[in-house]
């Protein structure tokens, strides 16, 4: 297990080390100093405005996924949810290779959950958003004439992939929980539980929530993207917008540096600059962008942080 983990490592230190060879190399020059002050110019201010209404607002629809998903099966409260969720995606989007994103399992144990359906929940979470960036990606690269057919063609294999991923995951893993449940060490490394928790895909209810809930965060995300994009750097067709959301949400996948810098804007660069967008002007608003992202992930996490262990030292406190 050990060396898996750290070939994954390295595997994902070369590619962000490919991802920033290919930005830097796109940069005909470094941006002037006249085109980083057009940042805090009306339009940067105002697609940062924009940009952070409706990524808060995904984070709104993020924070119900995450309590309504394991208040299924875990007495804690939506107080609780509402406090604990703003740093818990802090933690993982500000951990190198986004190790941190464990610590959902962790707190989840602490307050009366089973850590391994939280994982159950967090990895059904990550399915889904899977399967809409793929979607989102696909159909980015159906609406543009020029691109060599198997780039879509890629896409597309990898949704189709995950939506087979998806449905047999959804029909199999009371099987696969049994399985666990017979073999002694899986059983103690809690498989069976994690496996089981996916019963939630059986409640329809439940699962066309969840779906509907996804759907509704990158709509929004999109939103997002689309109105500082076009609002920075003016007219964007909708594909550019969202094969831009698609590519730099994508790379999180191998993110290595905290907040994906530098695949965050090698993603966008590599985008955009497919719609005559240029690669100066392409890095300015994926800056801007993913700035918006940590400054305010940072900010509610530390909101939350406070608020939760106020509420802590509160409850201690004798009568």
């Amino acid at each position: 297990m050990r060396r898996i983990f750290t070939l994954r490592i390295a595997a994902f230190v070369v590619l962000w080390i490919a991802m920033l060879s290919y930005l830097f190399s796109s940069l005909s020059r470094f941006p002037p100093p006249e085109k980083w002050a057009s940042l805090v110019s009306l339009e940067g201010l105002y697609s940062t405005l924009l940009f952070g209404l409706f990524f808060v607002a995904a984070g709104c629809v993020r924070a119900f996924r995450f309590g309504f998903l394991l208040r299924r099966t875990a007495n804690i409260a939506w107080r609780k949810v509402v406090t604990a969720f703003p740093w818990l995606f802090m933690i993982g989007a500000f951990t190198p290779f986004r190790l941190g994103e464990g610590a959902r399992a962790s707190w989840a144990q602490d307050n009366g959950g089973v850590a391994s359906e939280a994982l159950a929940y967090w990895f059904g979470e990550r399915l889904a958003d899977l399967m809409c960036l793929f979607l989102i990606t696909a159909l980015s690269f159906s609406m543009i004439p020029d691109l060599p057919k198997y780039a879509s063609s890629m896409s597309v294999v990898f949704f189709w992939a995950l939506i087979f991923g998806y449905v047999f995951l959804w029909l199999a893993h009371g099987r696969f929980a049994n399985w666990a449940e017979r073999v002694p060490i899986l059983e103690t490394m809690g498989l069976s539980l994690f496996f089981n928790t996916f019963s939630y895909m059986n409640d329809y209810k439940a699962h066309a929530i969840l779906i509907a809930s996804t759907f509704m965060i990158w709509i929004l995300m999109t939103a997002g993207f689309f109105f500082a994009i076009t609002t920075y750097l003016g007219a964007v067709p909708i594909s550019g917008v969202s094969l831009t959301l698609g590519a730099v949400n994508l790379t999180n996948l191998v993110s290595v540096a905290p907040g994906n810098v530098g695949g965050y804007q090698s993603a966008a660069v590599g985008a955009l600059s497919s719609f005559d967008i240029y690669e100066e002007d392409a890095l300015l608003i994926s800056i801007l962008m993913n700035g918006t992202n940590m400054l305010l992930t940072l900010c509610f996490g530390v909101i939350g942080w406070v608020a939760q262990f106020s509420n802590k030292r509160q409850l201690r406190r004798p009568n």
